[in-house]
């Protein structure tokens, strides 16, 4: 499901849980989280993010390990926030919320767009709790049997950010 937010019409609260610019051992230990959680070795991809000059990549930081990432790309007239990669745990989602609204105050006054797997019922609940839109729907596509990537736990928004 594709959702956008008016980041000029929007008034979100941060719930208290730090987010910060990841640095190379951040994005090492969200590597290890995505592998874990979407099933697939995107290494390479998320290193390129961390470089990109038009990606911010947010961590929110454990004791050993990342809680959540997530990667905010400037695109055309709007900002795109994906992937968000967090443990499936209800204490998890506060993470993911305060990835958003970090995401959100950095987007501002833009429009800031996700995509969102529709079976991540939290997720979309989320967003539509502070005033998300869904206006379009996307597919997803793979060649061959999708393996365990086919429903991963937790992934809470897909790689908008990914396909530039």
């Amino acid at each position: 499901l594709r959702y956008v937010i008016d980041t000029s019409k929007s008034e979100l609260t941060s719930e208290g849980v730090d987010v910060m610019r990841a640095g190379a051992p951040e994005v090492d230990r969200a590597i290890n989280l995505d592998r874990v959680h979407s099933g697939m070795d995107r290494a390479a991809l998320l290193r390129k993010l961390f470089v990109d000059k038009d990606a911010t990549f947010l961590v929110v930081p454990g004791e050993k390990e990342v809680l959540a990432y997530g990667v905010l790309r400037r695109s055309k007239g709007c900002m795109r926030l994906g992937p968000i990669v967090a443990a499936p745990r209800v204490e998890d989602s506060v993470a993911v919320r305060s990835i958003l609204t970090t995401s959100m105050a950095e987007s501002y006054p833009r429009m800031l767009t996700m995509n969102v797997p529709s079976y991540n019922k939290e997720a979309t609940e989320m967003l539509v709790s502070i005033g998300a839109t869904e206006y379009a729907p996307c597919t997803r596509m793979y060649k061959g049997h999708p393996g365990r990537a086919a429903s991963p736990e937790g992934v809470w928004a897909l790689g908008a950010a990914e396909k530039g």
